[in-house]
């Protein structure tokens, strides 16, 4: 006979008997309202930001955000960039929850703001400032619905701002419980690309190292600069542009209208940074003159020196690659003429304020009765000198490589200073704080001619000159400690004023 079985033993017997029919019997009870359903308890697996769009693959870790990217060819000309990111907001946001089913998800993004190379308060906004739309982005938590696979994928992402160093995450949360954060992030970045021309024959050297030695302080403040291919010009010399408002931008403009993919794709963001050695707005022909008289031993010396000067003003020869800065040279005496041939003149093969003429093949054709001989050379000369610009209505720079003061290539230092402070223009420093630009700081001041020649035309920057001041003296012009302040001053660096302002500028229209 079997053993005895147990009441507790029966009831675990019975009750295995009938778990095949347990769902049914819970659905009948339900029906019935004899018990309450037990609700499905829905728990967030994946939160963050979504490596492409249309897609639920999350990428890793931080990724860098270039907000002011808007075009899909841009996109594709870096492999960094894989998702679509919109202007002015995150990429794609995707959740997923388990079970899968639908339900409503909230999602918000949260900030850290890193100092980086910004000063302290910079990132504060003015009340102005504060209703800038590129200052601006979602903080609070928005209602969304997952499908019926429990997946919710917000595309584009939420709106995030373009102030220097964030770094945004995301945030998601279910009904009645709290926030899960994202497993990634996006550090928020504007890129700038500089597309060299390269015009003229020195100074090549020198400009490329700026450009590439400038990337690591604007890194530093939120921006990313990438030197792309150069461009070259037809000619390698020095050439008279006959404006400087309309000639070289011009130049610029049709090195980026180029049809190349390279070129395409990194519209509008990029600048065309052309590479001189002079430009003027006009070059014109100027006569010196200089009396020659006989020397100790009753002759003409064989060869005399023009200093390019006159009313008081010095003038530098200008060495035109096509030979047209030389008009004539003439020698008179006792009522001849003679014209000496351009090889007699030395010296136009540089910037110079000074030309050498030989006067061996003329100066036997004057009589003894001369005691004196005019020399006259009427060459194109200038007493102003463009050492950098940069054009307001187009994304155009002009770097002038040669040092108005010594005739000589910029050293490293001065090539950098100029990059550095004519890209700052660019990037909208010392602006006057109007339209969408941050506010204008307190130091920012408009152009001026100085008595001295210093002449600074549009807005810049005279942090470190004591109040009271005139700007257009050489104790302004020593005291000034911002790369923004200009003249050619080997500052490379920006005061806190102009980064604070460099963090909040909006970049996203480009230049």
């Amino acid at each position: 006979m079997p053993p005895p079985v147990s009441s507790a033993d029966q009831s675990a017997s019975l009750f295995a008997a009938d778990e095949d029919n347990l769902d049914a019997l819970l659905a009948e009870d339900v029906l019935n309202g004899t018990a309450e359903p037990c609700p499905l308890v829905s728990s967030i697996v994946a939160v963050g930001f979504a490596d492409q769009a249309t897609q639920n693959a999350l990428f890793g870790a931080t990724r860098k955000q270039y907000v002011n990217l808007t075009r899909a060819e841009i996109r594709q000309a870096d492999s960094e960039i894989t998702s679509d990111n919109q202007i002015g907001n995150s990429p794609p946001i995707f959740v997923q929850v388990t079970p899968a089913r639908a339900t409503t998800v909230r999602v918000k993004l949260t900030r850290t703001l890193t100092r980086g190379g910004f000063p302290a308060g910079s990132s504060t906004l003015s009340a102005r400032e504060r209703g800038l739309g590129h200052l601006q982005y979602a903080r609070s938590a928005r209602e969304y619905s997952t499908n019926e696979n429990g997946e919710l994928l917000i595309e584009p992402g939420l709106p995030i701002s373009a102030l220097g160093g964030g770094e945004y995450r995301v945030e998601a949360a279910l009904p009645g419980q709290g926030f899960v954060p994202g497993s990634n992030a996006v550090k928020v970045m504007r890129r700038v690309y500089l597309r060299p021309v390269v015009r003229y024959a020195s100074g090549r050297a020198a400009a490329l190292a700026a450009m590439n030695a400038i990337r690591s302080t604007l890194t530093r403040l939120g921006i990313e600069v990438k030197v792309v291919q150069r461009s070259s010009g037809s000619e390698l010399g020095v050439v008279e542009e006959n404006n400087l408002a309309e000639g070289l931008d011009d130049i610029g403009r049709r090195a980026l209208r180029s049809s190349t993919a390279h070129v395409r794709e990194l519209r509008p963001h990029s600048v065309a940074v052309i590479v001189g050695e002079f430009v003027s707005d006009p070059i014109a022909l100027e006569a010196f003159r200089v009396d020659v008289p006989r020397d100790g031993t009753g002759n003409f010396p064989a060869s005399v020196t023009v200093t390019l000067a006159k009313a008081g003003s010095q003038y530098v020869f200008v060495p035109l690659n096509d030979g047209s800065a030389f008009g004539s040279c003439t020698v008179r005496g006792g009522g001849r003429t003679e014209r000496p041939a351009a090889a007699a003149v030395g010296g136009r093969n540089a910037f110079s304020q000074q030309l050498t003429v030989d006067l061996t093949g003329v100066r036997g054709n004057f009589a003894a009765a001369v005691a004196t001989l005019r020399v006259t050379l009427n060459v194109k000369a200038i007493r102003g000198w463009a050492v950098g610009w940069a054009y307001n209505a187009h994304p155009v720079i002009y770097l002038n490589m040669r040092d108005p003061n010594t005739d000589a290539i910029l050293t490293a230092a001065a090539a950098e200073a100029l990059m550095v402070h004519e890209l700052g223009h660019k990037l909208h420093l010392t602006a006057p704080g109007v339209g969408g630009q941050p506010d204008q700081q307190a130091h920012h001041y408009p152009s001026f001619n100085a008595a001295n020649g210093v002449s600074h035309t549009g807005p810049h920057c005279s942090v470190g000159v004591a109040a009271g001041t005139d700007l257009w003296t050489d104790a302004a012009h020593n005291a000034a400690t911002c790369t923004m302040w200009g003249s050619l001053k080997t500052i490379t660096t920006f005061c806190n004023e102009c980064k604070t302002t460099l963090r909040k500028v909006d970049l996203s229209g480009g230049f």
